[in-house]
């Protein structure tokens, strides 16, 4: 079936189907690659696509292309992720792989930051783990809801303030003033969710209760400071240090 009138896009199976927004793997037929569409209202099809342009590599998928389908609706083309989202793979991950694995999720996280948007929709299943070998990457799907940090939001950006409950931060469900630190709460209640044993963890404990805190000013500021404090609770332990080298003089 193709996807478009030049038949570019040939779609092999559908992924998701969840109303107004539908999905499919199919495959470029000038390159052979392997890619991901996706449609859904016309507007929200071309903002999303103007977020993925605007995002740095490794962040979440490349926008490759986007175009029209037979039918007349706007497809979002993707790169194809080869992994399992966060929701598929929690079952398989062990406690002692948790700060690695936040660590992962950090990283594009902070590089959406360093980019000025808040992504807003951070849940389990918008969080993508990458196939390979260590390190492990991940990547963060679905930036509908994301929006600039530059200047407060809009009132045709407010409309894109949304999110998943219970995922979503309540100063976003409260109409207050939002910043990156939405995303931070968004991502303790995902672990705390996939993951209750944290909660009887001295050192889980006390990180996700600063995560999920409910007023913003007491979550972390940055990913920059969340990162360094994983680090240091969870760091090996050093080895002991040998006696210090004492330069003879005279």
């Amino acid at each position: 079936m193709a996807a478009n009138a030049d038949s570019r896009y040939e779609i092999v199976s559908p992924a998701r189907d969840t109303g107004d927004r539908r999905t499919w793997f199919a495959v470029d037929a000038h390159t052979g690659a392997n890619v991901f569409m996706k449609t859904a209202p016309a507007r929200a099809i071309r903002r999303e696509a103007a977020i993925l342009l605007a995002l740095p590599r490794g962040v979440s998928a490349r926008c490759l292309d986007v175009v029209r389908s037979a039918e007349g609706r706007i497809l979002l083309v993707e790169e194809r992720l080869e992994g399992r989202t966060l929701l598929e793979a929690a079952p398989s991950i062990v406690l002692d792989d948790l700060p690695a694995l936040l660590l992962a999720i950090l990283r594009p996280l902070e590089g959406l930051h360093l980019a000025g948007y808040i992504h807003a929709d951070l849940k389990p299943s918008n969080i993508f783990l990458l196939d390979g070998p260590p390190p492990l990457e991940a990547r963060l799907l679905d930036p509908g809801f994301a929006w600039g940090t530059a200047a407060p939001a809009s009132p045709t950006e407010s409309e894109w303030l949304g999110g998943t409950p219970p995922f979503l931060a309540p100063e976003i469900a409260r109409g207050w003033a939002v910043d990156r630190r939405a995303d931070f709460y968004s991502l303790g209640v995902t672990m705390r969710s996939l993951w209750p044993a944290l909660a009887e963890s001295p050192r889980w404990s006390g990180l996700l209760a600063r995560l999920c805190a409910a007023v913003p000013s007491k979550r972390f500021e940055s990913a920059a400071a969340l990162r360094g404090e994983i680090e240091r609770l969870f760091a090996p332990t050093p080895a002991p240090a040998t006696a210090p080298w004492t330069p003879r003089f005279g």
